[in-house]
């Protein structure tokens, strides 16, 4: 229970924002374009959480190469998602995605956070660089395609 508690204030705030912005994409939809173009940048959380590591470099060109590969994967589903786009909002279908995503985002963040504080070794194994720069990479390319798609409809 620690480490729950000894977690910044901030990350509760944002734990309920995330789950907020997560709970209303499993319903029928209208949202802000800027919202798709802001999404992408939870990725960088992840990217912040890797470059924390004590050694990055190569869990850094993982993440790229799973970032795009995520970004595909995002750019494809966001299709079956958009109903209609106007000049400021897109209506959606419902999905589950994006949920599933901010809280992988979230927890990945969050269990790292966690890791540095008791563990700080296991930050330097190979599994768990790799583990997280492709959690992370596909996580947050999904957000990248899915704000590329709502551009280009």
């Amino acid at each position: 229970m620690a480490f729950f508690t000894n977690a910044p204030i901030w990350v509760w705030p944002l734990l309920v924002l995330l789950l907020f912005v997560g709970l209303r994409a499993i319903r029928p939809r209208r949202a802000p374009i800027a919202l798709f173009y802001a999404l992408p940048f939870l990725g960088l959380l992840g990217l912040r959480s890797l470059l924390a590591l004590p050694a990055p470099g190569w869990g850094l060109a993982l993440w790229a190469v799973l970032l795009l590969i995520g970004a595909a994967v995002g750019y494809r589903l966001q299709g079956r998602w958009l109903i209609e786009r106007t000049r400021n909002t897109v209506t959606l279908r419902p999905e589950w995605l994006t949920l599933i995503v901010v809280m992988i985002l979230f927890w990945s963040n969050f269990v790292t956070g966690v890791i540095r504080a008791i563990a700080p070794d296991l930050l330097t194994a190979p599994g768990y660089i790799a583990t997280l720069a492709i959690v992370l990479g596909l996580c947050s390319g999904t957000f990248l395609g899915r704000a590329i798609r709502v551009g280009h409809s």
